[in-house]
């Protein structure tokens, strides 16, 4: 049988075997044909089906191919999985309607510690090829990708294929698999369509201005070096505006901890202390401890603790309110809790009187009620539960400011001059200066309102 053609392809993934016609009386077995293919070395990835068809067929003259071998597999590389959404960075937030909120284009991503960050996806492993002839032909593989922990994040202790948050802050991820978590942010402009609204779980730093219309809120420390105009900027923290706040009335500064700025005017202001520079002009203002500045004009100003000023008013001016001890304002704000816990208590009887009458006009014999019935039950029941929550929350709210009147001290206001038409307040005690006075201290002593020499 040396005349059967025995061949392979160049990579050696194919093998062929021809049988010539009209050499042999009897055409050869399969068996016989396979110790041919193996005389030859062709030892692998013998088909033997293909084999069979020759013999049913006594295949002459033609070259068949009855050996294939196994090309390799490259290995597929790894990936790293972004786990936060930094796509829309950048992007006005959609709104319904097909609007776009161009004040909201999420600049900072923010992420709680612990929050998965990134995961290291490995490659898929190749597999080596193997010719005809037996020979192995070896796979490329593919290199693992590096997650990289940067400042603020770590590996997970339960998965070393996962970078998790070690702290609150704003995630940045790079291309070469690295991710930080930033407590402390820089915004090198203005707060402005460029950037939009800021919200950052760290300190932040605003070297601009803050523009009308838009928000900055930050868990830490803020610092504006530049101003802020008709916006809103709150901070867990302490809130330093070098420039000054100058608005229309829109305008709110707010912060955990001390407010300090050049100037205030048509702001809304709430801080734990506050120092002005300069003026307060038409400002409503509350200092949980104590209020320095260096004019007071138009407005309600409060401080829980002590104000020291140089100037109160103005002789032009319409009334200024200074409301000692912040007294009156937390009352306002008691009465306006009261009367929402009475709108909150008459919403919930309206529902449970709901719920009893479609129970009792719609239930069967058997207690069953109609599909409908049974739908518009529950959906009263939901908002049974959301009215209780809304309750319990007015009246937490409620008990906090009545700690906040228990917890008062005496409250003391120095001024070097108090120009008439400037109400000084105490709870439910006021008190209208009528003429100019100079070097005083204003206190209160057994609920009513003292004015001294100072």
């Amino acid at each position: 049988m040396s005349e059967i053609s025995i061949t392979h392809s160049p990579d050696g993934l194919k093998g062929f075997l021809l049988v010539p016609d009209g050499i042999y009386a009897e055409y050869p077995t399969v068996d016989e044909l396979k110790s041919l293919l193996a005389a030859n070395g062709i030892v692998s990835g013998i088909d033997t089906a293909a084999l069979q068809r020759m013999v049913a067929e006594n295949s002459y003259n033609f070259k068949v191919e009855v050996a294939h071998g196994d090309p390799p597999i490259d290995g597929k590389p790894g990936r790293i999985e972004i786990l936060v959404d930094i796509a829309s960075r950048g992007k006005p937030r959609a709104l319904p309607g097909g609007r776009v909120d161009h004040r909201d284009l999420g600049y900072v991503v923010n992420v709680r510690k612990e929050a998965p960050i990134l995961r290291r996806v490995p490659p898929i492993p190749g597999t080596d090829g193997i010719t005809v002839l037996g020979t192995t032909i070896g796979c490329r593989q593919a290199p693992a990708l590096t997650l990289i922990p940067g400042p603020g994040t770590r590996y997970s202790p339960e998965d070393p294929d996962l970078l998790i948050a070690d702290r609150d802050g704003a995630v940045a991820v790079f291309s070469n698999g690295k991710a930080a978590v930033l407590d402390q942010k820089t915004v090198g402009g203005d707060i402005d369509y460029a950037t939009g609204n800021i919200n950052f779980m760290g300190n932040l730093q605003v070297r601009g201005t803050v523009r009308a219309g838009f928000e900055v809120e930050a868990e830490g420390n803020v610092m504006i070096g530049g101003s802020v105009e008709d916006a809103k900027v709150t901070a867990g923290g302490d809130l330093e505006v070098l420039g000054g706040a100058t608005g229309s009335g829109n305008g709110q500064l707010k912060c955990g901890g001390t407010l300090k700025a050049r100037h205030c005017q048509n702001f809304i202001v709430h801080a734990v202390s506050i120092d002005v520079a300069e003026d307060m002009v038409h400002c409503t203002v509350w200092a949980e401890g104590s209020l320095t500045a260096k004019a007071i004009v138009g407005g309600t100003i409060s401080a829980g603790k002590s104000m020291t000023v140089e100037t109160i008013g103005t002789s032009a001016e319409p009334r200024t309110v200074i409301d000692l001890g912040g007294m009156s304002m937390l009352l306002d704000q008691k009465y306006g809790l009261l009367k929402d816990l009475a709108a909150v208590t008459a919403e919930t009887g309206s529902i449970r009187g709901a719920m009893y009458h479609v129970v009792k006009d719609e239930m069967d014999d058997q207690g069953m009620l109609p599909p409908g019935a049974l739908a518009r039950l529950e959906a009263l029941k939901a908002a049974g539960v959301q009215s209780g929550e809304k309750s319990g929350r007015i009246q937490k709210d409620i008990e906090a400011l009545d700690e906040k009147l228990k917890e008062q001290t005496v409250p003391v206001l120095r001024a070097k001059t108090v120009f008439p038409n400037t109400l000084i307040k105490a709870g439910s005690t006021e008190k209208q200066i009528k003429t100019m006075l100079s070097g005083v201290v204003i206190s209160i002593d057994k609920n009513a309102i003292t004015i001294e020499r100072g």
